[in-house]
């Protein structure tokens, strides 16, 4: 591990930060580099834990938002979160009668919040028409940053880690 750590860091590729804040800042901050030199680049935010997902999500958002890269919202009360048309979404359960799959990524395209629906663009090029009953069920999360083991075996251009207390080899 000293030795690979060692290789990133002489490469300019390692990090560090004093405090979690400052961490997440940085993390935060080269995500936002690389999503404005080209905003049709898949730029992975990756962490160990949900709730380190969570607060890189909710700081992703914030930036877009501020700079006006989201369009209308349309907010789920059961489960808590709510989505706007340019946002990157995550499924995180199979529904085939839908076609989502767990770990299908995709691009908010619309919102119906009379019906409480979203349409997305799938990353593989296909739009779905998400019903209520699983935007309720809390089965589609924003999908700026992920688990590790949920973006295991994809494919970025760019991938950014959060490393925590949480990490290990």
């Amino acid at each position: 591990v000293a030795a690979a750590l060692g290789a990133y860091q002489e490469a300019d590729r390692l990090t560090t930060a004093a405090t979690a804040d400052d961490a997440y800042g940085a993390v935060i901050a080269q995500w936002w580099d690389e999503h404005q030199r080209n905003p049709e680049s898949t730029v992975a935010m990756m962490a160990v834990t949900n709730a380190e997902v969570r607060e890189l999500n909710a700081r992703a958002r914030s930036m877009r938002h501020a700079a006006g890269e989201l369009g209308d919202e349309m907010t789920v009360a059961e489960a808590a979160v709510c989505f706007a048309v340019g946002d990157r979404v995550v499924a995180t359960d199979n529904d085939r009668r839908i076609d989502l799959l767990n770990g299908t990524f995709g691009t908010v395209t619309a919102v119906d919040p009379p019906a409480g629906t979203l349409e997305v663009m799938t990353d593989a090029g296909t739009a779905v028409e998400v019903p209520r009953y699983y935007l309720a069920a809390g089965h589609l999360t924003h999908g700026y940053a992920t688990t590790i083991h949920k973006a295991h075996g994809a494919t970025v251009d760019v991938g950014i880690l959060l490393g925590s207390d949480a990490l290990y080899r």
